[in-house]
């Protein structure tokens, strides 16, 4: 159960986490970007401050190790997600930069994509209305 003082956007990350963990063999790890309220493991970074909200490893069979900067949005306001866009495109701008490097375990790590997710993305979706 999901305490209900938390911001939507810390319900979309913790229904997200949850998702990962227990319904793909192919994610390795999911970091956050900050302490949180599941005491999980968390990922930094040096140079430009900004940040997406999670870190996953993934390791298949075909394409071995990638990890993915996910930002995380909560579906209840269209206009957010939209923003989103914004953000990944900046995110991904000061990496490709080399203005914002990725730390696991103080290790740097390459970043293969960057992605936005709401809590209706194991339906498929990102927006909240959506239907099949």
């Amino acid at each position: 159960m999901i305490r209900s003082n938390l911001k939507p956007e810390e319900k979309a990350e913790i229904l997200l986490w949850n998702w990962f963990k227990t319904q793909s063999e192919e994610i390795e790890e999911i970091y956050f970007n900050r302490k949180n309220l599941l005491k999980w493991k968390i990922f930094t970074i040096t140079g430009v401050r900004e940040k997406p909200d999670f870190l996953i490893v993934m390791k298949t069979s075909l394409y071995g190790k990638k990890i993915y900067a996910i930002e995380i949005k909560s579906a209840e306001k269209s206009k957010d997600i939209l923003k989103a866009v914004k953000i990944i495109d900046l995110y991904a701008i000061n990496y490709l930069r080399g203005k914002t490097k990725y730390f696991i375990d103080e290790q740097e790590v390459t970043i293969n994509g960057f992605l936005i997710a709401t809590e209706q993305s194991p339906r498929g979706f990102l927006f909240k209305n959506e239907i099949y």
